[in-house]
């Protein structure tokens, strides 16, 4: 497994991840050690490949996945609206963010991209129906640029549908595409999984990206979620893939990746 660190390219509503001068960001995890960098990405447009390329490569890092989540939260765009302009905007959102993850050998994730719904959990079958026709779309481009997409199961309080990782495995049967996969989230999971260990074993080769943050949100270790367990369920699956944190940068970036990477490396 290796390790990565998500970080936005530019200024963002998410207050949970951290923000702008990504170039400085990506020199410290390189001084620590991590093999990756997961960039949240807005509008792929305001962006140049190549600046991307340079810093990764002056700082050997790689491009561990693509956040989408901005685009809903900072943009309203969403795949799952019941306007079929916006939803047609988010996907050709998303198509953009797929070519840069195909010249990064890079995936990309819809969480928030998706869209919350209507805040009835279990309800939401017109929204359900919107995003299996915009992924079904969207996996078509994909799978011609041999990028996998990776569905992050969100907790109930952010969203009203895939909330868990069952949820996911079932969408991801409907849609039948080979490159849509899973994102684990210990955060979300600490809210709707009954067993991490279980829920990873249900996941199995689905699982694409992990994002490990303690139940506060924070590192790992400042929590009550035991991480030890989730690497040993995540060997048995035979995950190979990052381990991204995805934290509030309390006190400071610096300090959270450093302490980051000293003990999800101790534990891996």
């Amino acid at each position: 497994m290796k390790l990565s660190y998500a970080v936005s390219l530019q200024k963002t509503g998410f207050n949970f991840i951290a923000q702008e001068d990504w170039v400085n960001k990506a020199k410290v995890l390189s001084y620590l050690g991590y093999d990756g960098i997961e960039l949240s990405i807005r509008d792929p447009r305001q962006i140049k490949i190549t600046n991307i390329e340079m810093v990764l490569s002056r700082y050997a890092l790689k491009l561990a996945a693509i956040g989408t989540g901005q685009i809903f939260n900072d943009d309203g765009l969403s795949l799952s609206s019941s306007k079929k302009n916006i939803r047609q905007k988010a996907i050709k959102r998303i198509k953009s963010n797929i070519d840069i993850a195909k010249a990064f050998d890079s995936l990309v994730i819809i969480g928030l991209a998706r869209g919350k719904g209507d805040g009835i959990r279990d309800k939401n079958d017109s929204y359900r129906k919107n995003l299996l026709e915009s992924f079904r779309q969207l996996c078509d481009y994909a799978c011609r640029h041999r990028v996998t997409m990776v569905i992050e199961p969100i907790n109930r309080y952010e969203v009203s549908f895939l909330n868990n990782v069952g949820e996911a495995v079932r969408f991801i049967s409907e849609v039948k595409c080979s490159c849509l996969r899973i994102l684990l989230d210990t955060f979300h999971m600490n809210i709707e999984e009954k067993d991490f260990i279980a829920s990873i074993s249900q996941a199995g080769r689905l699982v694409s990206h992990v994002h490990l943050s303690d139940n506060n949100r924070l590192c790992p270790g400042r929590g009550h979620i035991n991480f030890k367990e989730i690497i040993t369920a995540l060997k048995k699956i035979k995950y190979k893939g990052y381990l991204s944190a995805e934290i509030l940068p309390m006190p400071s970036f610096k300090s959270c990746a450093k302490e980051f990477h000293n003990y999800v490396e101790r534990l891996i």
